[in-house]
């Protein structure tokens, strides 16, 4: 019985942290895309006055 108990919490422990994980990734989607959609290891481009250089 104890076993099943165990089990049960360590289901919801796991499913809870599985959503707390997605919630982290779409925040993290929505704010690359308000950005312009950068991408990993990507540089944002750098201005200077009025002419936007791009760091490649």
């Amino acid at each position: 019985m104890l076993f099943v108990i165990v089990s049960v919490f360590a289901m919801f422990l796991l499913l809870l942290l599985f959503y707390v994980y997605l919630r982290g990734s779409r925040r993290r989607m929505q704010e690359e895309s308000e950005d312009g959609g950068l991408r990993v290891g990507e540089k944002p481009p750098v201005t200077a006055g009025s002419v936007n250089f791009t760091d490649r």
